[in-house]
C-alpha cells in the first residue's frame, strides 16, 4: 500500500501479556521483515499538529520525533483506582489496586476485584471471566472460606501481520517449579513452548509462534498428563 508503519509498544516486548522475550522477539522480527518498523520499552509523549489540526509528527519520551500522517491509539485499559490510591491502598506502580490470592488489598479489611484488581506481579484481568472468578473467590472470603484465585484462562489465538501466534495456560510460567521445553528457530521464524508442571509430563501452557496448528489440541490437554515425550510437541517433524 505505500504506507510505512511504527509499531510503538510501552512494555519491553510486543503482546508482554501473551508472549515471552523470546517469542515477542521472534514477532518482532516478523513484523521488521514486513517493513514494519517496531519500537519497545518506550511511549509517545506529544502529538504535534499543524494548523488545520492534522497530525504532522509525534514525539517520543527519549525526546526523539517522527513525522507522521495518521495515529492509530490502542489503548487497552488503564485501572480507575484512584479511591485506593486516596485511601493510602497499595497500587501497583502501572496502576491497578494490588491483590493477594484472596483478593484482599494491603487493607485486610478491604478486596478488589475485576478490571481494578492487579495481581502476579502486575498482572491485570481484562476479561469478563476473570472477574468474575475474583467475585467468586471474594464471596467465599468474606463467609470466612479460604479459595484462592490462582488466574484466569487467558488463552488467545491470533494472525498478527500473517504471523500465527498463540498461547494458553500458564504460559509465562508462573507457576512454581514448572519447566519449559521448547524449540526456537528465530531464522524461520518459529517457536513452541510447553510449560509442565515438575514432574515434567503434567501440561500447564504453551506458547506458539509461526505455526498455531497444534494449539486448539494442546489447550484441550492443559492440566491433563501428555502421554507422548513432551519434546515430540515442539520439536520440527523430520521427513
Amino acid at each position: 500500500m505505500g504506507i510505512a508503519a511504527t509499531v510503538v509498544q510501552y512494555a519491553e516486548r510486543l503482546m508482554d501479556a501473551q508472549l515471552d522475550v523470546t517469542a515477542g522477539s521472534i514477532v518482532k522480527r516478523h513484523l521488521q521483515a514486513r517493513g514494519i518498523a517496531v519500537r519497545t520499552a518506550t511511549r509517545v509523549t506529544r502529538i504535534d499538529p499543524d494548523e488545520s489540526g492534522a497530525v504532522t509528527a509525534i514525539e517520543f519520551q527519549d525526546g526523539s520525533f517522527q513525522r507522521v500522517d495518521v495515529v492509530v491509539f490502542t489503548v487497552g485499559m488503564r485501572a480507575r483506582d484512584e479511591l485506593a490510591r486516596n485511601a493510602d491502598i497499595e497500587v501497583h506502580p502501572r496502576g491497578g489496586v494490588v491483590i493477594d490470592e484472596g483478593c484482599r488489598t494491603s487493607d485486610a479489611a478491604v478486596l478488589a476485584i475485576g478490571d481494578v484488581a492487579c495481581f502476579f506481579e502486575g498482572r491485570r484481568a481484562g476479561r469478563t471471566g476473570a472477574a468474575y472468578d475474583m467475585a467468586e473467590v471474594a464471596a467465599e472470603r468474606l463467609l470466612g472460606g479460604t479459595r484462592s484465585f490462582i488466574g484466569s484462562d487467558e488463552s488467545a489465538a491470533a494472525t498478527v501481520a500473517g504471523v500465527e501466534v498463540a498461547s494458553f495456560g500458564d504460559a509465562l510460567t508462573r507457576t512454581p517449579d514448572a519447566v519449559d521445553v521448547l524449540y526456537a528457530d528465530p531464522v524461520a521464524g518459529v517457536y513452541r513452548k510447553l510449560v509442565l508442571a515438575e514432574d515434567a509430563h503434567t501440561l500447564l501452557g504453551g506458547i506458539l509462534v509461526g505455526d498455531a496448528s497444534a494449539y486448539g489440541a494442546l489447550r484441550t490437554l492443559v492440566g491433563a498428563r501428555l502421554e507422548e515425550d513432551p519434546a515430540s510437541y515442539v520439536l520440527p517433524v523430520r521427513g
